[in-house]
């Protein structure tokens, strides 16, 4: 029988729970702008990406993150008006979360 790699609850780092702010913000901008769009952009705007095409993105230079882990930053950049997008009331793993970088 085969068995899903299931995704880690907690990650350690130096013996403690990595948090938010053990991931740059700047890193999470860069692999969102890097993260193909799923469809093209309309002419004037920016592409959206996936919340999932973006965690795995960022895993491949992370490591494994814990979906809640990756959901708390993500909220945190929104409120930095870092990113922006097209989120539910209140960010759920199973609905699906468009994101966008906003350019200064």
């Amino acid at each position: 029988m085969q068995q899903t790699a299931e995704r880690p609850t907690i990650r350690l780092l130096d013996g403690r729970r990595m948090q938010c702010k053990d991931i740059p913000d700047e890193l999470v901008c860069d692999v969102v702008r890097r993260t193909p769009a799923p469809w093209p952009p309309s002419p004037g705007t920016v592409p959206w990406r996936m919340r999932w095409d973006v965690q795995t993105a960022l895993e491949a230079v992370t490591g494994p993150l814990p979906e809640k882990l990756f959901l708390a930053k993500i909220s945190k950049l929104f409120a930095k008006k870092l990113l922006n997008g097209c989120v539910p009331r209140r960010l759920s793993p199973v609905r699906g979360v468009r994101l966008r970088v906003l350019l200064r």
